[in-house]
C-alpha cells in the first residue's frame, strides 16, 4: 500500500497529466496495470500504471506516474516521474525530475537531476551532467555529478566525484575515494566525517543551523 506522501506524489502527477490534454495531443499515452513502451517513439510519452517499463527510445519528454517505474531506454527530452519505486538506468538528454519513496539512478542524465524521496541513490555508473538537487532522508552518491550537490538530506554519503557541495544535512560522510572538485559547504549540527583518501580541492565550510531552525533537515 502506498504511504501517504507517496500517494500524494502519484496523485499530483496524475492530476498534472489530466490538466494538460493539449500537451498530450498526438503523443503516446499509455495506461494500465502493466505498461511497457518498447518501440521508438517520435513524440512525448505519458504513462500511468502499477508497473511501468520504458526500455525504448523516446524523442520527446517522458511523464510517468505509477507504483514502480523502470526507465532503461532513452529520451532526448526530460524524464519526469512520480512513483513509489523508481529505477532510472537509461539515457536522459535533458533534465530528470524524480519523486518517490526509493529513487535509484544508474544511467546518464545530461541536465540537472531533481530527486525527492526517502532514499536517493546515484549508482557507481550514474552520471549527472549538471546539478543534483535533493530533498531526501538518505542519499548515497557513488557516481559522478558534474555540477553541484544542493538541497537537504538527513544523511548524505559521497564516494564518487562531484564538482561542489552546498547542503543542509543531519550527517555528511565522505568515504574513501570521494572527490569534491570545488567547495564543500554544509549546514549541520555535527561535523562531516571525511575519510582518509577523500579529497576536497576547495574550501571546507561548516555552518551551524540558525537558532530555532530545528537542526534536522528531515523531508
Amino acid at each position: 500500500m502506498l504511504s501517504r506522501p507517496a500517494h500524494r506524489v502519484t496523485l499530483l502527477c496524475v492530476l498534472i497529466l489530466a490538466a494538460l490534454p493539449s500537451a498530450a495531443w498526438g503523443a503516446q499515452v499509455r495506461t494500465g496495470e502493466r505498461v511497457e513502451v518498447a518501440g521508438p517513439t517520435d513524440d512525448d510519452v505519458y504513462a500511468a500504471g502499477g508497473q511501468v517499463r520504458i526500455p525504448g527510445a523516446v524523442v520527446g519528454d517522458v511523464f510517468v506516474s505509477g507504483y514502480r517505474v523502470d526507465f532503461s531506454g532513452s529520451t532526448a527530452g526530460s524524464l519526469n516521474v512520480g512513483a513509489r519505486e523508481i529505477a532510472a538506468g537509461g539515457q536522459v538528454g535533458g533534465s530528470a525530475r524524480l519523486a518517490g519513496q526509493d529513487v535509484s539512478v544508474s544511467g546518464n542524465v545530461a541536465g540537472d537531476l531533481l530527486a525527492a524521496g526517502q532514499t536517493v541513490a546515484v549508482g557507481a555508473q550514474g552520471v549527472v551532467g549538471r546539478d543534483l538537487v535533493l530533498a531526501a532522508r538518505t542519499v548515497r552518491v557513488q557516481g559522478r555529478v558534474n555540477g553541484r550537490i544542493t538541497g537537504t538530506a538527513e544523511t548524505l554519503t559521497i564516494s564518487g566525484i562531484v564538482s561542489g557541495v552546498e547542503v543542509s544535512a543531519g550527517r555528511l560522510v565522505l568515504e574513501e575515494g570521494a572527490r569534491v572538485d570545488g567547495d564543500l559547504v554544509y549546514t549541520s549540527e555535527t561535523r562531516a566525517r571525511v575519510a582518509d583518501g577523500a579529497v576536497v580541492t576547495g574550501r571546507l565550510v561548516h555552518r551551524r543551523p540558525a537558532e530555532g531552525s530545528g537542526g534536522s533537515p528531515a523531508l
